[in-house]
């Protein structure tokens, strides 16, 4: 099992320099975080906006429209991203297919995560107001677990939200190994990028550039190589 997620890590790891032009557009959502941060509305942490560093009494409004930004940028990535992966693995192009399927698919990857997004804000502000704000972290794990593989599905699978939260989650069941070391592996980088925002200078910006244009994208690449294994067909090309 281990050679094969190393395969599986090589394999994202080729893809993320092939599609290093489309991860830079994940700069993009860092307009966000600038527009986030001249207001003093956030901290930064670990190269992120954190809920756990909102201010006592935040600009809502600047929230809002920050978390707006950043989903509908990296949904559009994000969709692009998982579409190309599944193409090469596969070997099968069609132009027209690929029009027809992402101008559905985009917007349903752009409505779940908006929809986690302003859900996960509403009960961190119950929670803040409630005075167990510090469950918060707990909460993200587990919300990310659950739906770990969602945006995989609803593209690889062409399915709706619904359909695709269920995949999700059996696919997460059946390969609980290979997902728990592919999230160990991220949470090593993960780690790394937190001691360099950490400890050396301007190190947020340094943060916050490798996250947005590293860790999410090859995040998902990741999880697109993981996910292509349900196919015994894909499941020998990374033996």
């Amino acid at each position: 099992m281990i050679n094969r997620v190393v395969n599986i890590i090589k394999i994202a790891a080729e893809s993320y320099i092939k599609y290093f032009y489309v991860a830079i557009g994940f700069a993009l959502s860092l307009l966000a975080l600038i527009t986030a941060l001249a207001s003093e509305s956030f901290d930064v942490f670990s190269g992120d906006l954190s809920y756990i560093f909102l201010p006592s009494n935040p600009n809502i409004v600047l929230v809002l429209l920050s978390i707006l930004f950043a989903t509908l940028i990296q949904s559009f990535f994000i969709s692009f991203l998982i579409f190309f992966v599944r193409r090469d693995i596969q070997h099968r192009y069609d132009k027209t297919h690929v029009v027809e399927v992402l101008r559905e698919l985009v917007w349903k990857i752009l409505l779940f995560n908006l929809i986690m997004n302003l859900v996960l804000f509403v009960f961190y502000l119950i929670f803040r107001v409630l005075n167990i704000g510090f469950i918060m972290p707990l909460i993200l794990i587990v919300v990310s677990l659950l739906t770990f593989y969602v945006n995989q599905s609803i593209i690889i699978d062409e399915r709706g939200i619904f359909a695709a939260l269920h995949l999700s989650l059996e696919f997460l069941i059946a390969e609980k190994f290979r997902t728990f070391a592919i999230i160990l592996f991220l949470a090593i980088i993960y780690i790394i990028i937190s001691l360099l925002s950490f400890y050396i200078p301007s190190g947020y910006i340094v943060g916050i550039i490798l996250t947005h244009i590293f860790l999410i994208p090859f995040t998902e690449i990741l999880k697109t190589s993981v996910y292509m294994t349900k196919f015994k067909i894909i499941e020998s090309y990374i033996k």
